[in-house]
């Protein structure tokens, strides 16, 4: 129930924040199979939106595990569906055991068909050169093509995010799915080198035109006052961060339905 509320809104928010998106190749994610959704990390929290976005089936991702610290907060990322994931320098190399359980989620995510997002280069610069990825995209892989209930039919599907900017008000953004790999001997020996060749082809810049959608346009007259005040708030929250689009987006998805509702108040109280 949350998960579908939130993305609602995110669907809602999301023609205004972005003025022109390339999204290619969802034919290449089943409905049938158990998908490991790979891709780079240039955006923070915001990744996960313009995924969740686009993709009919319901994503679960993994995320920094630091920030689950707090119970309610916590208990609210549960609800969108995001699965934490930790690392040695949270906290040592023991705190890497608590990975056992991720995996062990991620495994029940795939005996249902799911799909588990994984970031594969293991750390969120806002850049768009790929960096180097981790090794726990083939760990994940390898468990899964290994266990009984899951074995052949998991998928190993790349996919490219690319933004035209992180902290413009107006930004393109491009979303592409890659061929999905299949588990055989190669896949299980290359996997690494297979993913980084692909991601790079699918990270490139993509060829979007100028000018700006109407929708975007009309958007950033008539949402003028409370996205200004989001992007004032956003820029103060995240000084020096990467988590700028993900805080200003989520002021937006929050705000915007708030003050629609009063601009139509507004309109009705002055028809009368």
């Amino acid at each position: 129930m949350i998960y579908r509320f939130a993305r609602a809104l995110c669907r809602l928010a999301f023609p205004f924040f972005i003025n022109k998106r390339l999204v290619e190749g969802l034919q290449n994610i089943p409905d049938d199979r158990p998908i490991l959704l790979a891709t780079n990390h240039p955006n923070s929290f915001f990744d996960a939106v313009l995924i969740g976005v686009h993709l009919q089936r319901p994503i679960y991702t993994l995320t920094r595990a630091d920030v689950f610290r707090k119970p309610m907060v916590a208990k609210m990322l549960r609800g969108i569906k995001l699965i934490p994931v930790f690392r040695a320098s949270e906290g040592g190399r023991e705190y890497l055991n608590n990975n056992d359980q991720t995996f062990a989620e991620c495994m029940a995510v795939f005996q249902q068909n799911g799909i588990v997002v994984i970031f594969a280069e293991g750390i969120c610069l806002n850049q768009t050169e790929l960096l180097p990825l981790k090794k726990g995209v083939v760990r994940l892989a390898q468990q899964a093509w290994e266990n009984p209930k899951i074995g052949d039919r998991l998928l190993v599907v790349p996919g490219g995010l690319w933004y035209s900017s992180f902290t413009k008000s107006k930004k393109n953004a491009a979303l592409r799915i890659g061929k999905p790999i299949e588990k055989s001997e190669s896949a299980v020996q290359n996997l690494m080198q297979r993913l980084t060749d692909e991601l790079i082809v699918l990270t490139a810049a993509p060829a979007l035109g100028s000018g700006s959608r109407w929708i975007f346009r009309l958007g950033q007259i008539v949402n003028f006052p409370v996205d200004a005040l989001c992007q004032y708030y956003a820029r103060k929250f995240t000084a020096k961060t990467v988590f700028y689009d993900s805080v200003r987006f989520g002021f937006l998805m929050v705000t915007l339905p708030i003050y629609w509702i009063l601009l139509l108040f507004l309109a009705m109280y002055c028809c009368l």
